[in-house]
């Protein structure tokens, strides 16, 4: 399938570049350095270097050794004089220990390991989430690097998002870590420290969260329900699983890891849930040459292999229910990346696709390695879905001392079309919480060439049209040099070279728009379709403007929401 190669390229473009990444190689010796650990943070110097890419080029392997044993090992690249920036590391397990910092190679005259420091306070925080590219409205890291969602999980009035993280460089490589931030409203995010760090067990790399409420595990110690979390291992190729029983705020890796040791050439990114009619939990990974692997389980840790599904796909797969609306019938969905998915049947051990031709959850380049939240209560009944806006190629950077965005949360619903079922997404209903000034308008007649937004400027809104195509040839929106544009003969929704078939609705069709400083999400026809990307916008540029070309349309209505930022609550001290 000629689209679906196309879209595969993204997973091809991280695998070839983590494979080819290697530490720097220079004349330099090993050297190493004893401190007692007194203050939380571990700070690195780090330089700038002309394109991201080199911070991954440039690294070195750091071991943290306490009592002779290993207990972490990063790899990042350091500044050998003075420094421009610094990058750090939560050591507060260490604290009052001897930690023997080792790192393979040092050129000779390097001040890199002498100028490593210790602090209380995270530096280089005065300007957090007032960045010039800082998204607004997307979760981004204070420093570093992020990308694939992981574990999300509801308990307790929070919002558990994990995700790909390297803390200490901002591009793609280095030892991957579980980054941690805890929401309760699906819009404010507060960044909590590092949930799981590498070890010599390497990377921790995709996987999904539970709660375990009938401690299946025996994990349970306190008052709290064990938060589990499984995770991939690339080396060696193996799942493993971490725990908490402190509502998320501290985790241990299970002693016996891995759970599921090499099964096959499986590209891993464990998908766990409970599946309540055969009272056993589910895994789901990704096979190679398309098969996904179903696996069953009493208590998280022994796992029976179930069935093997041959399906097109790549990695970081989902799957979980939706009640078709306005039905009582329900089915399961599949998605995996290139977001695409399949509807079928589950009975606890087989899954029955209804076919094996996939549908498309997002028509951008950038919407990749979707995952939804488990355990969201039955009385709010959403699935709340939340993806990676990817920009590997490095366009984002520009000297930041973070990189890439996360997708602002959606909630996805199963309808039934003429041509089948397939899922509509829209973002959630929080988004309200962040309406400031609103512009309105109401069957306004639009002529080519006029532009009733000519007078508002700015970054960060929410719109909402519904264009009656009456005679234009096409209609659509220019924002901040970007243009979205709906052809009226192609029947087709464009953004950044990226094209969504969309048919009218009686001659109309709905857009739905969120706008943020480095990106756009675009939602036709009530989330029938949605396209997601990001970009650079141009030097000084903030206009709006809404448009109709060879004839009129009519603007049945519209609202432009200026929004407030996320970051508008944020505390810059680290999370606790």
């Amino acid at each position: 399938m000629k689209l679906l190669n196309v879209f595969l390229i993204s997973g091809l473009v991280i695998g070839g570049f983590l494979r080819a990444e290697k530490p720097a190689e220079d004349s330099g010796a090993p050297a190493e350095r004893e401190m007692v650990v007194e203050k939380q943070y571990l700070h690195f110097p780090k330089q700038f270097f002309p394109v991201a890419k080199q911070d991954s080029l440039n690294q070195r392997t750091i071991e943290f050794v306490v009592d002779g044993n290993v207990m972490r090992r990063e790899l990042l690249s350091l500044a050998d004089g003075k420094p421009d920036y610094w990058a750090y590391l939560d050591v507060s397990e260490f604290k009052g220990k001897k930690v023997m910092l080792k790192i393979d190679h040092l050129p000779e005259n390097s001040q890199a390991l002498a100028n490593i420091m210790q602090d209380d306070a995270a530096l280089d925080m005065a300007e957090i989430y007032k960045e010039p590219y800082r998204p607004q409205l997307h979760y981004t890291v204070k420093r570093g690097w992020l990308n694939d969602p992981n574990g999300l999980v509801f308990y307790k009035g929070e919002y558990h998002l994990f995700y790909q993280n390297n803390p200490v460089g901002t591009a793609l490589g280095g030892k991957f870590h579980w980054g941690h931030a805890v929401s309760t409203d699906l819009i404010h995010w507060t960044e909590y420290p590092v949930a799981i760090y590498p070890g010599t067990d390497g990377h921790i790399f995709s996987g999904s969260g539970v709660v375990d409420w009938n401690n299946t595990t025996g994990f349970k110690t306190g008052k709290e329900d064990p938060l589990v979390v499984a995770y991939y291992n690339p080396d060696p190729m193996s799942q493993s699983i971490a725990y908490s029983n402190d509502r998320g705020r501290t985790w241990t890796k299970y002693k016996n890891n891995p759970v599921l040791p090499r099964f096959a050439r499986f590209n891993g990114d464990p998908k766990i849930f409970w599946f309540e009619p055969t009272k056993r939990w589910i895994m789901i990974l990704t096979f190679p040459r398309e098969n996904f692997g179903f696996f069953s389980s009493p208590d998280l840790k022994n796992w029976k292999l179930e069935q093997i599904v041959n399906l097109p796909g790549s990695e970081c797969s989902d799957f979980f229910p939706l009640t078709v609306e306005g039905q009582k019938t329900r089915k399961w969905i599949l998605t995996t990346n290139p977001l695409i998915y399949f509807t079928g049947d589950f009975d606890g051990s087989t899954f029955k696709p209804d076919n094996a031709v996939p549908q498309r959850l997002d028509w951008g380049f950038s919407y990749h390695s979707a995952q939804t939240f488990n355990e969201v209560p039955e009385s709010d009944g959403r699935r709340i879905q939340v993806a990676w806006i990817q920009d590997v190629a490095g366009a984002f950077y520009h000297q930041t001392l973070f990189n890439q965005q996360l997708s602002f949360p959606s909630v996805l619903t199963l309808h039934a079309f003429s041509e089948g079922l397939r899922i509509c997404r829209q973002p959630v209903k929080e988004i309200e919480k962040l309406h400031a000034k609103e512009h309105s308008w109401n069957n306004l007649v639009l002529n080519p060439g006029e532009n009733p937004l000519s007078e508002i400027k700015g970054d960060l809104f929410d719109i909402h049209a519904e264009i009656d195509l009456g005679l234009a040839s096409e209609v659509g929106f220019v924002i901040r040099g970007e243009t979205i544009n709906y052809s009226v003969k192609d029947k087709k929704l464009s953004l950044a070279g990226n094209n969504a078939p969309l048919e009218p609705v009686n001659g109309r069709i709905t857009l739905r728009i969120l706008m943020d400083r480095t990106s756009l999400e675009v939602f036709g026809n009530d989330g029938r379709v949605s396209i997601t990307s990001y970009f650079l916008p141009k030097n000084g540029v903030k206009d709006l403007e809404i448009f109709s070309q060879n004839g009129a349309a009519k603007v049945v209505s519209l609202q432009v929401y200026e929004l407030r930022s996320i970051w508008a609550q944020a505390d810059s001290s680290q999370a606790k």
